[in-house]
């Protein structure tokens, strides 16, 4: 029995070596198996790199090409004529709206994108006003574009008269133009900002106007009493038609009146003068204004209806 015991002791003795070298070598195939996953992951990684890297000195290149062709096209512009196409009265009392018309000219085949395009007007190096325009296209050749702003005649009576009084005038227009810089002209990159500064002798006739239109109405401004003169002072904006030939103030006691012979005060061939003062004859009365502009067609327009107490 003793003998039996101990060799069945040694025969499982002798067996388990046999399941050690089974594991071993389970434990060597797993580790090559991850192994070879790691490296097909690190080829997918650096594949990808490869690809993101690539793309992204296309993009630089084609980035740096197209702004590098917008840039020279937008240097390309040039201003062909500037032309004061519209000087007319604005809604409020005193002030104008200027229209000033461009004629780009871009040699480059294909349109230019414009984000914006600030400017600043000066006439005769005196300040005009300021504006922008945003969002247009320059299209291949030449291109006319209107800039429009509105000005005070309280605070710009110099440019002003410049631009009624005078046949030409000098004309300069400074600023900066926005244009987009797009990878491939498709995906906004960055911008890019270029200084233009424009200068020339313009015709201050403003287009647009036939024989058979009557002139612009001017606007009169309520009337003021002067205590220590004892007059009714009358101010309003000028008439900025080339065709102008006079105003003529009207006063009558009747609102609502249609001036006439009977109701004019006095007649004024000077465009630049726009005040006047009048003493009527009668005190404690309302007495009502108006004022005529007159081309040199004979054509007629009257401005609003003003109206005061004189004590």
């Amino acid at each position: 029995m003793t003998t039996s015991t101990l060799s069945s002791a040694d025969s499982n003795q002798s067996g388990s070596p046999s399941v050690d070298s089974n594991q071993g070598g389970e434990d060597s195939h797993d580790t090559e198996g991850r192994l070879a996953a790691l490296e097909k992951k690190t080829g997918r990684m650096r594949l990808s790199l490869k690809l993101k890297l690539a793309i992204t000195l296309f993009l630089i290149i084609g980035s740096v090409a197209h702004m590098a062709f917008v840039y020279n096209a937008a240097s390309s512009l040039s201003l062909e004529d500037t032309t004061l196409s519209g000087f007319t009265q604005g809604a409020e009392v005193g002030t104008f709206i200027v229209t000033v018309e461009l004629t780009f000219d871009n040699p480059t085949f294909t349109s230019i994108d414009i984000d914006r395009l600030a400017y600043e007007i000066y006439v005769e190096d005196d300040y005009l006003g300021e504006g922008e325009k945003g969002e247009f296209s320059i299209k291949s050749g030449t291109q006319d574009h209107l800039f429009s702003l509105i000005i005070d005649l309280d605070d710009l009576s110099g440019p002003v008269l410049t631009l009624i009084t005078q046949d030409t005038a000098t004309l300069r227009i400074e600023g900066d133009v926005t244009i987009p810089v797009k990878a491939f002209g498709l995906f906004r990159w960055k911008t890019l900002t270029l200084p233009f500064d424009l200068e020339e002798e313009v015709s201050t006739s403003v287009t647009g106007r036939g024989d058979d239109i009557a002139p612009v109405p001017v606007i009169l401004q309520p009337p003021v009493y002067n205590v220590l003169e004892g007059v009714i002072e009358l101010l309003w904006s000028p008439n900025a038609d080339m065709d102008f030939d006079r105003y003529e103030v009207h006063m009558s006691t009747e609102q609502g009146f249609t001036p006439s012979t009977s109701t004019l005060e006095e007649t004024i061939p000077d465009r630049g003068t726009t005040d006047t003062s009048i003493t009527p004859s009668g005190h404690l009365q309302t007495y009502y204004f108006k004022i005529r502009v007159v081309d040199e067609q004979g054509l007629t327009s009257d401005s609003n209806e003003v109206f005061i107490l004189y004590p």
